[in-house]
Parts: C-alpha cells; structure tokens; sequence
C-alpha cells in the first residue's frame, strides 16, 4: 500500500509473527485473543496481529501488501479490508470469482469489527479474529463468544437448525458458523494432540449447510466414520471425528428453508457503490451499464453529486463487472485516486476516489 495513503489516513503498520512452535505468537497467561489475521497456505502458518486503530489492508500475493499469501492463484492484490465505523468490510479485487467468505462465495462481506471471518482464497484459509479477550472476562464459559455474530439476526421460531453436541457442551446454531480447534476464538476449543489451531467449521450457505475440514487433510477429519476431503453437506445427523474427538450433528426443522430465508436477499454480483467519506454526498450505487456515463453537478449528467466543488459535468466514467475507469473531464477542482491528483484512473473496491472535495470509498452493494 502506497505510504502517503497510509499516512494520510493514519494507518499503523501491521506486525507478523510466525515460529517453529506454531502458528500463533506467545501471548500472556491469560492467553489473550488479539485482533489478529491467521494466514495457512501450503503448509506454512502465519499470524499478523492488527493495531486496534488500523483501518484499511491489503491481502494478495504481491509484496506490497499487508498481508502477503504464498499462493499462486492468488492475485497480486486479492482482498481489501476495510474498517468502517464499527464493521470490517471484506472486499473481492481478483480477476475471478474463487473467494469464500464463511463459506459463501461473494464478492464482499462485513461482520461487526469485534467478530470473526473465515476466509477461503485459492488454495489459501485466512482466519479473521477482530476480538480482544477481555471483552470477554465477566463471561464464565464463553466457548461461544457473543460478538460472533453475523449479519443475520437470530430467528428465535427458526425453520430449520443444527444441534451440536459433545463432551465440550452443546450448542444450537441456524445462521452463525460454528469453529472447532485448539485457539481461544473457537467456538468449541479443544486440546491435544492433532488438533490444529482452526481444524474445521461448521456453516450455512444458499445451499444449505457444510462441515469444512480447514486443514488441507493434515490431518483432517472424518465424517461418519470417512475421511473427508474439502465440503460435506449435512444432509441429515452425522458425527464428525478429530481422533478420539466426536461432535454429533442433529438436524432440527427444514434447512433447506432456513437456508432460503437466511439468503433471500444474496446478490453474488452486486453493483459497485460509491460511499462518501464524510458528509456532503449521498450513497451512489453505479448502474451496470456498458456505456460511458458522466458524473457531475449538471442535471444531465447520470450521476448527479449536487455540490459547489464538483464541476458540471465532472468527469466520465466507464463501469465493468468489478472495477471502473474514470476520466477527469477539465473540472475546476480535479479528480482524485488514493490521494494522488488523477487525469484517469481504473478503480477497485477498496479504493479512495476524489471528486472535488467529497471523498468516496468505492465497494460492492450490500
């Protein structure tokens, strides 16, 4: 990411931390949950701890990113983060569609900023935890932490739900994913031998609802008695074995038409949408369109920004499936890309444009 977008928008570099021993870097005692990234891919594991104020990251396989993925099918600069107000927006700039985001292949998700995100890129899993643990001292057994939330709310009459049981307690779920391993942002948190730090999870998609082994098959797991290799769709009860680990799976009501209800509203090619910075400016969705369209303060323009500082007919702007190209058309007070005074630009999601003196993040329609 370029420095003097960094500094412009006081963002702290990221620290990685990897060892021998583990994925995961020594922490105290108490054995704190730090707001963290938890990156394996092709055997190698690595932690990126993330300073509480960082607000916008990158992830690919390009040097210049924050978080660097040793994976080849992963682009240059694959993913943006970005933190808005109390959620985390995770945002698809790759050439293809191969992202899942707890095990929904989408474009772009959020989750609340103290929450969890189970990422899927390529070859590659990348583990969100946007938690600290002393959120969590008052709570006597928080094996299921209560800011693992999604955007989904909670159905208290659901149609359909999963009943997960076993020596680790119990626990229903109709929307939010379930992780099972030996890290303390687990929902079912296990030790001993062969138990990796995210060893599988448990969730829901348009679908219907999967178990996922997140360990490549080392050492994986098995379902029904049967090694599993990548996605298993919970059809009906199953029991799911880390070793000598059981965890019984019971299903409850009609998934099929909880799954329908829960993605009613799934887009998985949204619009690109402009979102203003700060006030000043509506929220622009850009249409899909394969013409040019002009973008200005002029009544004619088919994108309207009614502000003194954008000109006329500001700039043009030509619209593709996951990113733009602008052009300044002469206006009086320029146009902007990541801070740096533009005549044109091709612009993806996570990018700061600026027209005038309105500042725009671009994303993906939620």
């Amino acid at each position: 990411m370029d420095e003097k977008f960094q500094t412009q928008l006081n963002l702290p570099p990221m620290t990685r931390t990897s060892g021998s021993s583990g994925i995961f870097k020594p922490h105290s005692q108490k054995n704190l949950i730090e707001p963290s990234f938890h990156v394996m891919c092709n055997n190698e594991k690595n932690s990126y701890e993330i300073s509480q104020d960082k607000d916008l990251f990158t992830i690919g396989k390009g040097e210049d990113c924050d978080i660097v993925v040793k994976d080849q099918s992963v682009d240059d600069e694959h993913i943006v983060v970005a933190k808005i107000g109390e959620h985390c927006y995770f945002m698809d700039r790759g050439a293809k569609d191969m992202i899942t985001f707890n095990g929904v292949k989408c474009r772009q998700a959020s989750v609340p900023v103290k929450s969890r995100m189970i990422i899927k890129i390529g070859t590659t899993v990348i583990v969100y935890v946007g938690m600290h643990s002393n959120d969590f001292a008052d709570e006597p057994n928080p094996t299921i932490k209560t800011s693992l939330d999604t955007q989904h709310e909670i159905d208290l009459n659901p149609e359909g739900e999963l009943l997960l049981k076993s020596n680790s307690g119990e626990r229903y779920t109709d929307s939010i994913p379930i992780l099972v391993g030996s890290h303390n942002a687990c929902d079912y948190q296990l030790t001993g031998s062969g138990i990796e730090p995210f060893h599988y999870y448990i969730y829901f998609t348009p679908k219907g609802a999967f178990v996922e082994d997140l360990t490549h098959a080392r050492p994986g797991i098995k379902i029904n008695d049967l090694k599993s290799l990548g996605s298993y769709p919970i059809k009906e009860d199953a029991t799911v074995n880390i070793g000598n680990f059981a965890m019984y799976i019971y299903i409850y009501g009609n998934l099929e038409s909880r799954c329908k209800k829960i993605f009613k509203d799934f887009n998985e090619e949204p619009n690109l949408v402009l979102t203003p910075l700060k006030e000043g400016a509506d929220v622009t969705i850009l249409p899909k369109t394969h013409e040019k369209i002009s973008l200005g303060r002029g009544s004619e323009c088919e994108i309207e920004i009614d502000h003194p500082s954008i000109s006329r007919e500001h700039a043009h702007l030509q619209i593709k499936d996951k990113y733009f190209y602008f052009t300044d058309n002469g206006s009086s007070n320029g146009s902007f890309h990541n801070l740096d005074k533009v005549e044109k630009a091709k612009v993806f999601p996570g990018d700061i444009v600026e027209f005038g003196s309105i500042s725009f993040l671009v994303h993906y329609q939620m």
